[in-house]
């Protein structure tokens, strides 16, 4: 049997984390079906240790990868190279899945073929649960357009890409930067075609981690790598303009810009520098300028910010650090 769902698991220095990962995937029902890259991305603990244990138990399915550093979007960019699975899947390493929920995914992907399964997921904090992305009830409209009215984020928790589009696709993430997952998740909706609603949780994400890239700390410090993945996704959606998904792209284009806009305000902007961001946007794509002040909480900070001519008040500021 073919293997129907390929697994990305970028694993630097997760010694911590990595069993409970792996061990989240280990069920008999799934193991033939299932292609699970485990990549060492040039760390130095037994990261790579644990995985090749994985890999002699269950050589069919665990492939432990060693390779020099490059960042998150390398270990992706492997894994869609080499990947022989239907479906395409990525999973952070401090992270895991319901066992429960991929076995009944792994059914419905031998059952489906559209592009995209959208799939509810967990945020967990502190062991507490918040589901994601969980469908409206009596959910019949399974579209893009469908997925643009949806308020939750679509991000790499919720997505299912088909490994055809994604290669197809050409895409390539950059290396030794943070927050590539988000051009992943946006990008390759420009060859998306047709979508299908999975309805039982299955990835459960982290949240509350103060070394976690998205912490506000972090988010500050790499603030100018922000910056180039939200401009890059502007000018991807400048180039497709024809696009069907282009509404879609143009939203979450947007969405991504706000995080700068929110992440400047973090720190208070002392040079000007949301004026030179904002502007950027609307030299190079209009309508992703427009749908920045309309999308979320931010967006309407952004909206007085604007009208404020860029000297955001104290008001505005506490909004934000509260956010």
């Amino acid at each position: 049997m073919g293997k129907l769902l390929t697994l990305s698991i970028a694993a630097y220095n997760a010694e911590k984390y990595i069993r409970n990962a792996l061990n989240s995937l280990v069920d008999e029902s799934i193991l033939d079906a299932l292609e699970v890259f485990v990549i060492d991305d040039g760390g130095i603990d037994s990261t790579l240790d644990i995985a090749r244990e994985y890999e002699r138990n269950y050589p069919h399915t665990f492939h432990a990868v060693h390779k020099e550093n490059g960042g998150f979007g390398s270990t992706v960019n492997y894994s869609i190279a080499n990947a022989t699975g239907k479906y395409f899947k990525l999973l952070d390493a401090d992270d895991w899945y319901e066992t429960e929920g991929v076995v009944s995914l792994v059914q419905f992907l031998g059952e489906t073929d559209d592009d995209l399964i959208v799939i509810p997921y967990y945020r967990v904090r502190n062991d507490k649960r918040t589901l994601c992305c969980g469908q409206e009830k009596n959910q019949k409209e399974c579209s893009v357009l469908s997925l643009e009215k949806q308020k939750d984020w679509i991000g790499n928790p919720s997505v299912c890409f088909k490994t055809k589009v994604l290669k197809n696709s050409g895409m390539t993430l950059p290396e030794h930067t943070a927050y590539t997952d988000t051009i992943y998740c946006i990008e390759a909706m420009g060859f998306i075609k047709s979508v299908a609603y999975f309805s039982k949780p299955v990835y459960c994400y982290r949240v509350g981690n103060d070394e976690q890239t998205v912490s506000k700390k972090n988010m500050v410090r790499n603030l100018d790598k922000l910056e180039r993945i939200a401009i890059r996704l502007v000018e991807f959606s400048k180039k497709n303009q024809n696009n069907a998904n282009y509404s879609y792209i143009c939203k979450y284009a947007a969405m991504n810009a706000n995080i700068v806009v929110r992440t400047i305000l973090y720190k208070d902007d002392e040079n000007g520098e949301l004026k030179a961001f904002d502007k950027k946007i609307q030299a190079i794509n209009k309508d992703v300028y427009r749908r920045m002040s309309s999308v979320g909480k931010i967006g309407y900070v952004l909206k007085l910010v604007r009208f404020a001519h860029y000297k955001p008040s104290k008001f505005v500021n506490g909004m934000v650090k509260n956010m």
